[in-house]
């Protein structure tokens, strides 16, 4: 690219349709970024400019427009070569390699599915409470699910399943000793498939011990009056 062409390339914008991606060309190649959802394999750039006669990607060409032109670069079929032709001869026609930065499929799912199960267990709002040898497990019976199961660890060591009763957002469970608990609860359709398994919560149960500093302070409270 010759010095003519830089400062008439200075002159063109690239404004890219698709959220995420971009488009740009500097002095030795085009660069096309895809979005970071994968599954969108064509990006429409809009080239805006009064110095260009026309654009030409692999061989088609797009003429301006009222000083503008739309065209499409491909990820999947690899857009490889753009061309900028300048009006009136102003300079040299300048043609470029387009490098490509592709996004992943794989990543993007990763990333939807993790935003899902993450608005899953929001909506299930398990909450745990305990009492002098029980535990209260409370939750949501989310869209589409017909049952739940609650898994119970003691001291990180699985000891029980308990399937809550039909219709009923908790499940009680009784006749615990004293110790250190996990539970996550784990909801299913009417098919049996597994919708949505929340994480482990922790709780504790313990001895409850009296406060006696109160009870002394209601007896000298008494005594005052005796």
């Amino acid at each position: 690219m010759d010095k003519y062409q830089i400062n008439l390339l200075n002159k063109i914008s690239f404004v890219v349709k698709e959220e995420g991606a971009s488009f740009s060309i500097s002095e030795e190649c085009a660069i096309a970024v895809q979005p970071e959802n994968a599954y969108i394999e064509e990006i429409q750039v809009t080239a805006s400019s009064s110095v260009l006669k026309c654009i030409i990607i692999d061989g088609v060409k797009i003429e301006i427009v009222n000083n503008s032109a739309r065209f499409t670069i491909s990820f999947k079929n690899d857009s490889k070569e753009i061309t900028l032709c300048f009006i009136n001869g102003i300079a040299d026609d300048c043609t470029l390699p387009i490098k490509l930065y592709k996004t992943s499929k794989e990543k993007w799912d990763e990333k939807i599915n993790l935003e899902k199960r993450a608005q899953l267990i929001n909506d299930v709002a398990l909450v745990v409470n305990n009492g002098h040898d029980l535990i209260n497990v409370i939750f949501t019976m989310i869209k589409n699910s017909k049952y739940a199961i609650a898994e119970l660890f003691y001291e990180n060591r699985k000891i029980g399943e308990f399937k809550n009763k039909e219709n009923q957002s908790f499940i009680s469970i009784t006749g615990l000793a004293f110790g250190n608990y996990n539970i996550a609860v784990s909801l299913f359709d009417e098919s049996d498939d597994l919708i949505i398994k929340t994480d482990l919560v922790s709780t504790q149960l313990k001895p409850i011990t009296p406060d006696l500093s109160s009870i002394e302070d209601k007896l000298n409270s008494i005594l005052k009056f005796m």
